[in-house]
């Protein structure tokens, strides 16, 4: 009869520690998938942007081809400087625009073969990765408005 109920304890304990590592095991792969859906939304925030740093670049490239034509508007105008700038705009919004492309091919969606802790580590990176994207995006459109604003003032 003592056996039968060390078998049944056996089993419970069994039992239980079953359960709480499954239930362990889901803790993680939601903690995972929220913090998924985070990078994501920043991925999100991003993307209808890429039409508007489509437009700064032709923007800009538009004022490059027009200097001259500045230039005999206003004579004191700085063109070498607005040059200058307006190429290292067009260089960061090609960096931005390079940045999100490359993080879209190399965003793994398929952890199954590492374990919670790296799937948190990697997601951590990428969601630290993908802020910097959406920080680059940020800076060079907003100073490709600014010069394009600082010059629409001039005239």
């Amino acid at each position: 009869m003592r056996t039968f109920y060390k078998n049944i304890a056996l089993l419970v304990s069994t039992f239980l520690l079953t359960a709480v590592a499954m239930i362990a095991c889901q803790s993680g792969a939601d903690d995972a998938n929220a913090l998924k859906s985070e990078v994501i939304k920043v991925h999100d925030r991003i993307m209808p942007r890429n039409a508007e740093l489509l437009q700064a670049k032709a923007d800009l490239t538009g004022l490059i081809a027009a200097l001259d034509s500045l230039k005999q508007h206003n004579p004191e105008a700085d063109t070498a400087r607005i040059r200058r700038e307006a190429d290292s705009l067009i260089a960061a919004l090609d960096a931005a625009d390079l940045a999100m492309s490359e993080w879209m091919h190399e965003f793994r969606t398929d952890y199954s073969e590492m374990e919670h802790e790296q799937v948190m580590d990697y997601l951590n990176g990428e969601k630290a990765r993908i802020a910097e994207v959406e920080q680059a995006y940020e800076e060079s459109i907003g100073g490709a408005r600014a010069l394009m604003d600082s010059l629409g003032e001039q005239n």
